[in-house]
């Protein structure tokens, strides 16, 4: 049994460089390889926080403003979700992206703009 396949290597490496000298529509290609690769990595870093975050104690609310915090932190996802992803949210978030392509890019837009929201918090 081969553990090691080097013809699959090969292939992997021909479609990652064919990728850098890809024909027509080069640019298109292009900005969507680079966005996928900024959303992995805001992706990354929002885990990384939020394992951060629910690892220590940021304090405790009395009683009445507990339950408030909690309940904001519970809507807030999805209301935001819900916002930018529905036609007119996508028009916004069409705009962050080059024109021809920016309705096919909204969704990893929301995606780079809400791991963006979690990872930004820092520790003074």
């Amino acid at each position: 049994m081969k553990c090691f396949d080097k013809r699959r290597l090969l292939r992997l490496l021909k479609f990652a460089f064919g990728i850098v000298r890809a024909p027509a529509g080069a640019n298109r290609i292009s900005l969507a390889v680079l966005s996928g690769v900024i959303c992995q990595v805001t992706f990354a870093a929002a885990v990384l926080a939020i394992f951060n975050e629910m690892s220590q104690s940021l304090g405790n609310f009395p009683a009445p403003w507990s339950i408030l915090a909690n309940v904001a932190l519970v809507l807030q996802f999805p209301l935001a979700h819900h916002l930018l992803l529905s036609d007119r949210g996508i028009g916004v978030l069409a705009k962050f992206a080059p024109k021809v392509h920016g309705s096919t890019h909204a969704i990893t837009t929301n995606a780079m703009i809400a791991s963006l929201h979690w990872s930004r918090r820092r520790r003074e």
